[in-house]
This record gives C-alpha cells, sequence and structure tokens, in this order.
C-alpha cells in the first residue's frame, strides 16, 4: 500500500520477493508499505485469492490493479488474459493505427476487413469465439475429468513409494556424478503413468503437481 493509501494486490514468490519489491519501488518511487494476505503452495488457489482480494480492496477502480483479474497487459503466464483490462483511448489509438498500417503494408485492407464481416455474419463463428471467451472446451480432451481424478488419486496412494524409490536413485545420481540432475516422486511416478494413460510425461506431471486441470470446464 502507497502511503497515499492506493493499493495494489499482487502474487510473488519468497525467490522473488526482493525482485518484485525493486521493480515497484521503481514503479513508485514513493514510500509504501507491504501487507502479507495470504500465502499458498497451490498457484491456481492464490490466483483466485489474488482475484478476490482485488475486489474486496476495489484496488482495480480505486487502486493501483490494472485489471480485475490481476493479470496486467504484458503478463507471460500462460493463463494470460486481458479480461477486465481497460485500455486507454491512447493505446486504442496507437492500437489502431498499427493494425492499419500492417494490413497496407500487405495490401489487404479491404480484404480483411470484408473476410471479418463475413465470418462474424456465420452464427456458428460467432458461438464458437463466443463459447472461447467464456473458457470452454473447443473439444474434448484427451484425458476426462474422471481420468484426471483417477491419476490424482493414484499418485496420492502411491505418493510415499515413489518418494523413497527416488531417493535411491538420487543417491546412486550423486555417487556417479555430483553435478547430476536430481529427480523426485512426482517425476517419476509421471514416467511410470504416461505409457498407461498413452499421454506425455509433462502431461500426468502438470496434473499431479496442479498446474493444470484443477477445475471442470465445460465443453461446448
Amino acid at each position: 500500500m502507497k502511503l497515499d493509501s492506493q493499493l495494489y494486490v499482487g502474487i510473488t514468490s519468497k525467490r522473488q520477493f526482493k525482485h518484485r519489491m525493486s521493480c515497484h519501488s521503481r514503479r513508485w518511487p514513493d514510500e509504501f508499505s507491504i501487507t502479507i494476505l495470504e500465502e499458498n503452495d497451490d498457484r491456481s488457489v492464490i490466483e483466485r485469492q489474488e482475484e478476490y482480494y482485488i475486489g474486496q480492496f476495489d484496488s482495480y477502480e480505486q487502486g493501483l490493479n490494472k485489471t480485475k483479474s490481476g493479470k496486467g497487459c504484458g503478463h507471460n503466464s500462460t493463463k494470460f488474459t486481458t479480461s477486465g483490462y481497460v485500455y486507454s483511448e491512447e493505446s486504442r489509438q496507437k492500437m489502431s493505427e498499427s493494425a492499419l498500417a500492417r494490413a497496407e503494408r500487405e495490401k489487404h485492407t479491404n480484404v480483411r476487413s470484408e473476410s471479418s464481416k463475413k465470418g462474424w455474419a456465420v452464427p456458428g463463428v460467432r458461438e464458437h469465439h463466443s463459447a472461447i471467451r467464456k473458457g470452454k472446451r473447443l473439444r474434448a480432451p484427451k484425458l476426462s475429468d474422471d481420468k484426471v481424478v483417477e491419476i490424482r488419486s493414484t499418485w496420492a496412494d502411491k505418493k510415499t513409494k515413489f518418494d523413497n524409490s527416488t531417493r535411491t536413485i538420487n543417491d546412486e545420481r550423486r555417487t556417479k556424478n555430483k553435478s547430476h540432475k536430481l529427480t523426485n516422486g512426482a517425476r517419476e511416478f509421471a514416467k511410470a503413468y504416461a505409457d498407461i494413460y498413452d499421454v506425455s510425461v509433462p502431461t500426468i506431471y502438470n496434473i499431479i503437481t496442479n498446474r493444470c486441470r484443477t477445475k471442470i470446464i465445460p465443453s461446448i
């Protein structure tokens, strides 16, 4: 919170905390105070809480947050969204001029305009893009929601076993090469079950570490 009482709600980690505060200090050179509202290792929970606190403290309308969700322009997250972001008139004008200049360079100004109009005139196209904006699936995922639950349940049952076996693997690796990259139980579980579910190792790993499929998304 800045001394003029303007609030900013954001997410950071212990490792990045000093760097984040340094960035804020350069952006807002005035003195400001810091309050930790909540701590959690689950990124999806923290992101939901960030949006909750932005609403709770009204830091979008009356503070320094640029979006209601907390994810601002230029955010490099795979979950980045501009939902709720209000571009200034100056930014909108620059984007419009840039798009027109790009189209003019490619000599497709009228072609693009007519193609866009024809596309949006088709009800199916409008419904398709509307569904995307509402966060719905465009096609069924390779793993059903039931399979995701099954994988997480299996991981919960076998976590201790894989964690213990991983210690042995890491000890052997240290013996051969002290600089060898170590593994963990989640990665070994993912390697063991990727073929069973006919998906990639990262897919299984991201599911059991809650990096994806953390909520049920309705299909179109």
